[in-house]
């Protein structure tokens, strides 16, 4: 079911990438083959199968953020190949409020998580079953989960990447502030972003201004940065919930 465009500037809230068939293998070769070498080729199937969803999931969240509601859309009932050989189907889940799902839901007990950790929420929790985002508070970054079971998210993973632009040419040294662009919505308080292969934090985001930039990165500074260039916000891990804090699910904008 397509999101309704009543719904501008909502969340990607579920994307299920239907991998189709990869190629079949000649049954010549698969007569030669022994058990291990089976294995392999079915071992590498799976991972391919992974990477294709993920490229899906890549190139909707993308779509949805650099084009708009309209483009993202459009995505339902499309397949894309991908360079390399694959391709991957989506389908746009509808999994707003008119599905039954939360909003937000409390954390059961402090936990500090890292990639591919559960996450254990208090009981009563409906949420999307597969594939589902959540920020982690008001102004934390984005997160994705695999599966939802037993009032636990599974297998946490990082959203796509945020991007934000540079509001004209600026040299950074350390404490200094840096104003981005308006743009896609981005942690608000003790994020990080990357830039030039290097990571930085910041301590607030007040008015498009990242406050009190800082790195470990011993050559990080002086930060020479031209206008328009591009911020890379990744998730940030691990990051530590205490007990009854709300994450807020399915709202990337």
């Amino acid at each position: 079911m397509k999101i309704g465009k009543s719904q501008s500037g909502s969340a990607l809230i579920g994307v299920i990438a239907a991998i189709l068939a990869m190629g079949a293998i000649s049954a010549g070769v698969v007569a030669t083959m022994s058990t291990s070498s089976m294995s392999d080729v079915h071992g590498n199937h799976a991972a391919r199968a992974y990477y294709l969803a993920e490229s899906g999931f890549h190139y909707a969240t993308a779509t949805l953020r650099n084009e708009g509601d309209d483009a993202f859309e459009e995505l339902d009932g499309t397949t894309t190949a991908v360079p390399g050989g694959g391709r991957f189907s989506l389908a746009l889940s509808n999994l707003s409020e008119d599905e039954g799902y939360d909003k937000t839901h409390q954390v059961n007990g402090e936990q500090t998580i890292n990639p591919g950790d559960d996450l254990d929420l208090a009981t009563g929790a409906s949420l999307a079953p597969k594939n589902g985002l959540f920020q982690a508070g008001e102004g934390g970054s984005f997160y994705r989960y695999r599966e939802f079971r037993d009032n636990t998210l599974i297998d946490i993973i990082g959203a796509p990447d945020i991007q934000r632009k540079v509001d004209e040419a600026q040299t950074i040294n350390s404490g200094d502030n840096l104003a981005i662009l308006d743009g896609s919505t981005i942690p608000t308080s003790e994020g990080i972003f990357e830039y030039n292969e290097k990571s930085y934090n910041y301590e607030d985001l007040q008015n498009d201004e990242l406050i009190d930039v800082t790195s470990e990165d011993s050559d990080a500074f002086p930060l020479n940065l031209s206008d328009n260039e591009e911020l890379n916000f990744p998730s940030l891990f691990p990051f530590t919930i205490e007990d009854g804090d709300e994450l807020i699910f399915a709202e990337i904008t």
